[in-house]
């Protein structure tokens, strides 16, 4: 999270992952650019007011 959320500001939670790499995962390669771990989905924390 960047800051406390400031007033008529909420905190979202968004789950991230890469479309891409999970097939060279999944057959046991690696992406040329992508760490494995995008593979498998990444939760984030973001301050905005909508």
């Amino acid at each position: 999270m960047l800051h406390e959320p400031l007033e008529d500001e909420y905190i979202y939670e968004v789950s991230l992952y890469n479309k891409l790499v999970r097939p060279f995962v999944k057959e046991k390669h690696s992406h040329e650019d992508l760490n494995y771990s995008w593979a498998d989905t990444q939760l984030h924390y973001v301050v905005g007011a909508d």
